[in-house]
């Protein structure tokens, strides 16, 4: 008996390993609509809490989802014109920092060959070696950023079509939860465990979203001010990064600091003093958010091991794109908790956990 159970084991993860990949491809062909969706499906699990207050209020849902949905469009449209005039400034200035950057590497050159007798434009600019320095350079990042952030009109359609589906989702919520019930009944799963179980899984999942982008709301501002007083450029596109890539633990922060710690020393190539204290202030902001404030708020219980942060951002990266990126951790942590909740999946949850 045990011997035909562990067979249809094996033959479970056989045929769950296509299965997968089938799956992968799926959401591959479908990321046009599938990512707002996804979008819109975090942002009604944030948001019903302020609809259910507003409902107690005597508002009635429609009303109260419209609300929401006007809010989040006003945010958004605002939030994308003042990214995207931020990103067509940093594009603009792109020849200012060329020429910054050829300074500083003519400086580079000058020292060296002064007091280390060794040409820095050969060893390091030759023929083999002068893609890493390409890869550094202002406009390889501007362009990089450009390619990242896309379009406004890619961005306004998105938006539109992830608030058409919150609409659905806001207003459709009590039916959804009321088939979700039945099916239990049908399956003679309904019980008060079980009922507590999914109210406890969806308090913990809207717990975990709303303190995460708190957090990150938080880094974001602290960087954006960081940048504003000691006048570094295009603060705005920097908070944006430090918020956005905050959703993504340990490996986001660092991508979030490069591009600023850069343009510092760029700006700033003739006080290097200033520059290394805009880097430290970068650096220790992320590192007090993310190994001081977030753990003692949210606890390392749901914090995910930094193995399977590296695996879904590589997964979903190949499938989604960045979008896929800053999605991947949101979505995975949902999952940790609905699998620290059941006594059937909670291995997979210590193994998910750090």
């Amino acid at each position: 008996m045990k011997l035909v159970e562990k067979q249809l084991q094996v033959q479970n993860i056989y045929l769950s390993i296509p299965a997968l990949i089938g799956l992968g491809y799926i959401l591959y062909i479908t990321q046009s609509f599938m990512i707002p969706f996804t979008i819109a499906v975090l942002f009604g699990i944030l948001f019903a809490p302020f609809l259910t207050f507003l409902s107690r209020r005597g508002i009635p849902e429609s009303i109260g989802s419209l609300i929401i949905f006007l809010g989040i469009f006003i945010l958004f449209t605002l939030l994308g014109l003042i990214v995207f005039q931020a990103v067509s400034s940093v594009a603009a200035s792109v020849g200012k920092y060329e020429k910054q950057f050829e300074d500083i590497i003519n400086y580079i050159s000058l020292f060296t060959e002064k007091n280390l007798d060794l040409s820095f434009r050969e060893e390091f600019l030759g023929s083999q070696k002068k893609e890493l320095f390409t890869i550094l350079s202002p406009a390889e990042i501007i362009s990089t950023i450009n390619q990242s952030v896309g379009s406004f009109v890619g961005f306004f359609t998105n938006l539109l079509l992830m608030l058409l589906f919150l609409m659905f989702i806001l207003l459709g919520r009590k039916v959804l939860r009321d088939k979700f019930f039945e099916f239990l009944a049908s399956q003679d799963m309904e019980n008060e465990h079980s009922v507590e179980i999914i109210h406890s899984i969806t308090q913990q999942i809207q717990n975990y979203l709303w303190l995460k982008t708190v957090i990150s709301l938080a880094t974001g501002l602290a960087i954006y001010f960081t940048a504003l007083i000691f006048g570094l450029d295009f603060a705005i596109v920097w908070g944006f990064l430090g918020f956005i890539l905050n959703y993504i633990p340990s490996i986001g922060p660092i991508l979030a600091t490069v591009p600023p710690i850069m343009l510092a020393y760029f700006q700033f190539y003739e006080n290097w003093v200033l520059a290394t204290v805009i880097s430290v202030l970068m650096l220790a902001i992320h590192f007090i958010s993310g190994n001081i404030v977030e753990p003692k708020i949210m606890g390392n219980k749901l914090n995910l091991n930094i193995i399977v942060v590296l695996l879904c951002l590589f997964v979903w990266g190949m499938i989604w794109g960045f979008a896929g990126m800053v999605l991947s951790v949101p979505l995975t942590a949902s999952l940790n908790i609905i699998f620290n909740n059941s006594p059937r999946y909670k291995h997979i949850s210590i193994l998910l956990s750090n």
